[in-house]
């Protein structure tokens, strides 16, 4: 997905087999940029009652039966690495937000968990920076976050394609687009991929082969 828009009438039909309300729900909240420095900014993105991140990904669960009691977050600041990797296996859903995907695999192979990751075997939501670092290949497109373009090294849970998230055909996004010699998915906000032995798009996703 390009956005936390699992809820919405043009996803949920896709998804409904896929999610439901016995899951339990990890967020790896690793996504954020540099401009979080501890904790307490951590808490102003990522905890109830205080963060933006927290109220749209408990609200999009919600349409599923999952309640705010089944999901817990990886506190990248106060969570102990066996914290984390608890949380990790105990449930049935990863969720990995936007935000930062180079900077999600950073702090993933600083706190060694991309063995723990790569090996889930659950169901992954990932969401514009979450679900690039979902490939075994991601390339990010500059934009007011990133000045370059660079292609980077991602969890490999699929390969043989890429995706251009929250896509609007832009100059930059093409010129990424053209850079990459494989598929690329384009996925605008309004759309998203499910992909398991196939993929299924659905919403708005534009396919350049």
């Amino acid at each position: 997905m390009s956005e936390p828009d699992i809820d919405k009438k043009w996803a949920f039909p896709t998804l409904k087999n896929i999610l439901n309300k016995e899951d339990k729900v990890c967020v790896l909240a690793f996504t954020f940029f540099d401009d979080i420095k501890n904790s307490k900014d951590w808490d102003r993105q990522y905890k109830k009652g205080m963060g933006l991140e927290y109220r749209l990904i408990t609200e999009m669960f919600k349409r599923y039966g999952i309640q705010e009691k089944q999901i817990e977050w990886i506190n990248y600041f106060t969570d102990t690495i066996e914290q984390m990797i608890e949380k990790v296996q105990s449930s049935t859903i990863l969720c990995i937000p936007g935000g930062a995907p180079d900077l999600c695999m950073k702090r993933i192979k600083e706190k060694k968990l991309k063995k723990v990751l790569k090996n889930y075997a659950g169901t992954i939501v990932g969401i514009s920076a979450g679900a690039m670092v979902c490939l075994d290949k991601y390339h990010i497109t500059p934009d007011y976050d990133y000045t370059e373009y660079k292609e980077c090294t991602g969890l490999g849970y699929v390969s043989g394609f890429d995706i251009e998230a929250h896509y609007v055909g832009s100059k930059e996004q093409m010129e990424s687009i053209d850079k990459r010699k494989v598929s690329i998915y384009a996925i605008r906000d309004n759309g998203g991929m499910l992909v398991n032995e196939t993929i299924t798009c659905f919403g708005n996703v534009e396919i350049f082969e």
